[in-house]
């Protein structure tokens, strides 16, 4: 039960904070302030994203936010942007951690980097196809307006279209209660990853 109010709270939330994130319009958000951290770190930080992105969409889409990265106790929190203006869906942040020397912290918990060299930043499905093919494919409409976000997904290790719906809700002395599906869906092709069903009680 606490597992899937966590997974419904971080779906919201994530949903909320893309939103929020997206209303930075420039692909270089202006106003960024001078780095703090050493260059032989930024440089080791940069060629971790290029090894999956490569070289190409890296000095084209994906900038560091000066303004998130920062010193932490064990090393540096790095944070960059991945941002490609004639597809505005994609407005996400890249991070991860390293340690002093710019080696990466447990790179498998790195979240925000595509395998370009797999195909996956072939972004070609937009929120209005996406919503198409869940009603094609018969996705119930819910009591609300879904939630749609373009995400990256921790689990499948990729950005997916995130469509959620809801069948009931409530709220009262025990806090929020309801149910409903979220569908997953690849941004390359269209293809329906997964279809879960969520419930808070």
């Amino acid at each position: 039960m606490k597992k899937l109010l966590f997974l419904f709270t971080f779906t919201v939330v994530t949903l909320t904070l893309m939103f929020v994130l997206a209303s930075c319009a420039c692909s270089r958000c202006d106003a960024q302030e001078e780095s703090t951290v050493p260059e032989h770190v930024k440089k080791k930080a940069d060629e971790f994203i290029i090894s999956s992105t490569g070289t190409e969409i890296f000095n084209n889409y994906i900038s560091q936010d000066f303004r998130r990265t920062k010193k932490i106790d064990d090393g540096y929190l790095m944070i960059y942007r991945l941002i490609i203006p004639e597809k505005p869906f994609v407005n996400t942040v890249i991070e991860f951690r390293t340690d002093t020397s710019g080696n990466v912290i447990q790179p498998e918990t790195a979240s925000g980097i595509p395998d370009c060299y797999s195909g996956e930043c072939e972004f070609n499905i937009n929120q209005m196809q996406a919503e198409e093919i869940a009603l094609q494919n018969d996705f119930e409409k819910g009591i609300n307006e879904w939630k749609i976000g373009f995400l990256w997904n921790a689990k499948n290790k990729k950005y997916l279209w995130h469509i959620l719906n809801t069948f009931s809700e409530s709220e009262g002395a025990h806090g929020y209660r309801g149910n409903g599906k979220e569908m997953l869906i690849e941004p390359s092709d269209g293809t329906i990853v997964s279809v879960n069903e969520w419930r808070v009680n």
